[in-house]
């Protein structure tokens, strides 16, 4: 379960009977997400499991490539319940293109 107490995106699926949480690691809203979802029983509020998320790699110094966590903004279950899309941003990267969506299937 996570220690961080400000949700900065929620997603509700009736057909999953679940809620999928984004946190904040810090107490302001502008500070960095919690490098993964959240899932927990919609009706009684009890956890499931948490989601980590695919790093990225990102160009180096010398030629080389550094893993760099990926930091969630939006999540989004499909209506089935089925599958969820994170769209994510390295927490710090120089890529040129810094966005992605990963997509999830939900037991």
């Amino acid at each position: 379960e996570s220690r961080y107490g400000r949700i900065n995106w929620l997603d509700f699926s009736a057909a999953s009977n679940s809620l999928f949480a984004i946190y904040n690691i810090g107490e302001y809203s502008n500070q960095a997400s919690e490098p993964g979802i959240y899932i927990y029983n919609s009706t009684n509020l009890a956890f499931k499991k948490v989601i980590a998320l695919e790093s990225y790699y990102s160009p180096g110094d010398f030629d080389d490539f550094t893993e760099v966590k990926a930091e969630p903004y939006w999540v989004f279950c499909n209506s089935g319940g089925t599958q969820i899309c994170v769209i994510t941003k390295p927490a710090y990267s120089l890529l040129l293109y810094d966005w992605s969506i990963q997509k999830f299937n939900i037991e």
